[in-house]
């Protein structure tokens, strides 16, 4: 006999069983939700273990991972730009593009602050905002909505 749960006489899994449709939706959104609020964690542990360990100094790859990032977002606005005034209207662009600027401005002087005076404070906060960002706000959708 096997040791899995179809040799224990259990019908075999399917949507339709497990769930139905009025709990499906809710389901999807509250793991999508719980989702959004444990990977900024889990990636800020990924890139830091070191946070683990309550380490104060800010490791170089992190501040790669910002210039990277920054960069990445610049050529994100300039190659959708177009498309956003198009889809989503010029005044949401120009709002998206303000929102990306005050966050970076805040990440890069929680960078300054960080390398400047190094401590576990400090480095749990700039890696906290820069994925709370990403999380947020950063590479904006643009285009047409399916």
């Amino acid at each position: 006999m096997r040791g899995d749960i179809f040799s224990l006489g259990f019908p075999p899994c399917t949507a339709l069983s497990l769930h139905d449709s009025s709990a499906c939706i809710p389901a999807a959104y509250s793991t999508c939700v719980l989702r959004r609020c444990i990977e900024p964690g889990h990636a800020i542990l990924s890139l830091e273990s070191g946070l683990l360990r309550g380490h104060s100094t800010v490791p170089v790859r992190t501040i790669i991972v910002v210039v990277v990032l920054v960069s990445l977002t610049a050529l994100w606005f300039v190659d959708s730009w177009e498309y956003g005034v198009k889809f989503q209207g010029a005044r949401y662009t120009v709002r998206m593009l303000l929102i990306n600027l005050a966050w970076l401005a805040v990440i890069w002087s929680a960078v300054v602050s960080a390398w400047r005076r190094p401590s576990f404070t400090t480095n749990l906060l700039l890696h906290w905002l820069l994925f709370a960002w990403l999380g947020s706000c950063a590479f904006p959708n643009f285009g047409e909505l399916p």
